[in-house]
């Protein structure tokens, strides 16, 4: 691409300048055109000032489609994951097509390849015996095993993630027809607008838990009760949450990479409809925007199952004539 293509670039700056100067402007522009919430602007904001402080530091003044993919090496070789890769590109390519359409700047990002996201999980889900086990093996003597056990229950049962379950207060439980309800500011969503139903094992784990605790109904469901923390309202946020159930789940001996707090919210949907549930019933449990990620886990669990093709070829080859 010349100097010549782009005809909202003044001529009479450094390129570093240029660069620094301009480039911000453009993309200041983008987010300010975007129609998305305030949370995603963020990401995208973070995601395109890294991509103009490697810019920066090339001292690339016009940035053209190698210069794309190499960032996508640089990313690479910083060792982050795919998806997350990808959601930088994303914010690229966007800022370019913006850039293009407004006459602004051509778009260098067309056909830039993204790396191909795996739709399967790569973490596993436990089996109902497991999560009993996992269950069983928290001490409930202290506030603190209490409080550990309803958070790992509630999830086991509702396939919370840990965001919501992290946003949740107190007064969000509800009794509604003769139901305990406890409403959840779902991924993506600026209220708390969904919500899950709490059965009888979970309501019972979360007394057990609240009647150790002194509380308002505006207080966070779970709070921290280390000794350094002094008040009592000090909401757990999403990476303690995670290193608390890590650490639950190696003391249950489920000491295993692709085992993580995630894998909690994956049993759950996995148990869902491995006891009946239908397509419909699941995703509404998970909360999924997209049937789509609901049928890989139902794909998983026929994939698992007798009547895989392997058994059949099995079967074929060695059972009995």
């Amino acid at each position: 691409m010349t100097e010549q293509n782009i005809t909202v670039l003044p001529p009479a700056v450094s390129e570093y300048a240029l660069t620094q100067n301009t480039v911000d402007e453009f993309i200041n522009m983008y987010l300010n055109h975007l129609d998305i919430r305030n949370t995603s602007k963020i990401k995208y904001t973070n995601y395109l000032k890294q991509f103009l402080e490697f810019l920066h530091a090339k001292k690339i003044a016009y940035p053209m489609r190698q210069d794309i993919i190499d960032f996508k090496e640089y990313l690479k070789s910083k060792e982050l994951k795919d998806t997350t890769i990808s959601a930088y590109l994303k914010a690229i390519k966007r800022l370019f097509e913006y850039l293009s359409t407004t006459h602004k700047y051509e778009n260098v990002a067309f056909g830039v390849k993204q790396p191909v996201i795996n739709k399967g999980f790569k973490k596993l889900a436990l089996t109902a015996q497991q999560s009993k086990s996992l269950l069983f093996s928290i001490d409930k003597s202290s506030i603190i095993g209490k409080r550990d056990y309803a958070m790992i229950s509630l999830i086991l049962h509702t396939g919370l993630r840990l965001i919501e379950l992290s946003r949740s207060n107190i007064e969000d439980i509800k009794n509604e027809n003769g139901n305990t309800l406890l409403y959840v500011q779902g991924k993506g969503r600026d209220s708390k607008d969904a919500f899950v139903i709490l059965t009888n094992s979970v309501i019972f784990a979360l007394n057990d838990y609240l009647n150790e605790r002194e509380y308002e109904p505006s207080y966070p469901l779970f709070v921290s009760h280390t000794l350094k923390v002094k008040t009592k309202d000090v909401r757990l946020g999403v990476n303690t949450m995670s290193a608390i159930i890590s650490h639950r789940l190696k003391e249950a001996g489920f000491d295993d990479i692709k085992i993580t707090p995630h894998s909690l919210r994956h049993t759950a949907i996995t148990l869902a409809l491995l006891a009946g549930s239908n397509l419909q019933e699941a995703q509404n449990l998970a909360r999924h925007a997209n049937m789509e990620t609901t049928l890989i886990y139902a794909h998983n669990i026929d994939r698992l199952s007798n009547n895989a093709p392997e058994y059949k070829i099995e079967e074929m080859l060695h059972g009995e004539n």
